[in-house]
């Protein structure tokens, strides 16, 4: 299928061709296979929806309704929104077609129906592929379930240590005390991000404020009340927003970063089972971010520091996502011997050894 004009109006997005163009061909053989697994048609569905989105943005919007110049148009064309997804191409076409003739006789509407009429068949077609998407073969269900059932066991054996608990309730206890900060670290980036807004509002359309910036946009929508094809007005309620979302983003995080560095150290101190005394020192929290030490001293004289942290991050499409760096450090084996920067498997496999440490290669 030729998608010439499409592709045209977005050609500046060179990123985004890429994309789409790799999208045609992984559609076309999800339709011969007859199967897709649903993490891939979600990534697809992103990549096309986004499609549609720009398409009509930079093809039609731009040129026809932006700055002043819908007012050119008839009141049909001036109040229909564009498509911004796969679904709403269909509807949009339905209405375009009743369309009385002076608004047909336009050439936004002409250029318009000519993108619409070329991307209808690549709409049937992912409407189509929705009828493939598998969750999981059983087979696939039976690895998971026995996946989900060794990460129980792990947990119920390495998590429920009492070491590893106490670990655990101090990491609570101390980052506790910082949520406050956190919460007005992001509450800080809210407003922000809204002062920016304002203080665009009447010189940009939203689309051209964040284009760049897909993780204030992200932030932003929480903010916003749609009123019409392309103007956004501040919720009336947005203040009590941010503070409910930072208050979410800042327990979440906390939460996240107090398991999943629990879960980090536990196999070391289940392994060693003999911790004499812990602390947890040097917090630091910034807006998505957080760091601690944690030091561990044991009954046979061994010892470590982790310096641990929690890092948001996103992704290309804006999806967020947390990393966990760990750093071991003054880290002593039972004889008073060092170990040098070692790796997280090393921890695991040479920190934790019964056997005499004159043995082990460091």
């Amino acid at each position: 299928m030729n998608y010439e004009k499409s592709l045209k109006a977005i050609e500046s997005n060179v990123k985004l061709v890429i994309n789409i163009t790799n999208g045609f061909e992984k559609l076309e053989k999800a339709l011969k296979e007859n199967k897709i697994i649903n993490p891939q048609y979600q990534d697809l569905k992103y990549i096309f929806n986004r499609f549609i989105s720009e398409v009509y943005e930079q093809g039609i919007d731009k040129k026809y309704s932006h700055a002043g110049k819908y007012k050119d148009l008839t009141e049909e064309l001036q109040y229909i929104s564009s498509p911004n997804d796969v679904r709403s191409v269909g509807a949009y076409y339905k209405k375009m077609i009743k369309f009385s003739q002076e608004s047909k006789d336009m050439i936004m509407y002409k250029e318009s129906m000519e993108i619409t009429d070329e991307l209808l068949p690549l709409v049937e077609k992912f409407k189509k592929l929705k009828d493939y998407v598998v969750s999981a073969s059983s087979q696939k269900k039976e690895k998971i379930s026995k996946e989900e059932e060794e990460k129980n066991q792990w947990h119920k054996k390495y998590l429920s240590h009492k070491d590893t608990k106490e670990i655990f309730h101090l990491l609570e206890i101390k980052l506790s005390d910082k949520k406050i900060e956190l919460e007005k670290q992001f509450m800080e980036k809210y407003e922000l991000i809204i002062n920016f807004y304002l203080e665009n509002k009447d010189k940009k359309s939203i689309k051209e404020m964040f284009e760049k910036d897909i993780v204030s946009w992200i932030v932003m929508e929480n903010f916003l009340e749609k009123k019409k094809k392309n103007e956004y007005v501040l919720k009336d309620n947005y203040k009590d927003v941010i503070q409910n979302l930072a208050n979410y983003n800042a327990e979440k995080i906390i939460n996240h970063f107090v398991y999943k560095n629990t879960e980090k150290l536990a196999t070391i101190i289940y392994e060693k089972n003999n911790l004499l005394n812990h602390d947890i020192s040097n917090i630091k929290v910034r807006q998505g971010m957080i760091e601690c030490e944690v030091t561990c001293i044991f009954k046979d004289s061994s010892r470590f520091t982790a310096k641990t942290g929690l890092v948001l991050s996103y992704s290309k499409y804006g999806k967020p996502f947390y990393r966990y760096p760990t750093i071991f450090q003054n880290v002593k084996l039972p004889n008073g011997q060092n170990m040098d920067n070692p790796s997280e498997e090393n921890m695991n496999k040479l920190f934790v050894e019964k056997e005499d440490v004159k043995k082990l290669k460091l």
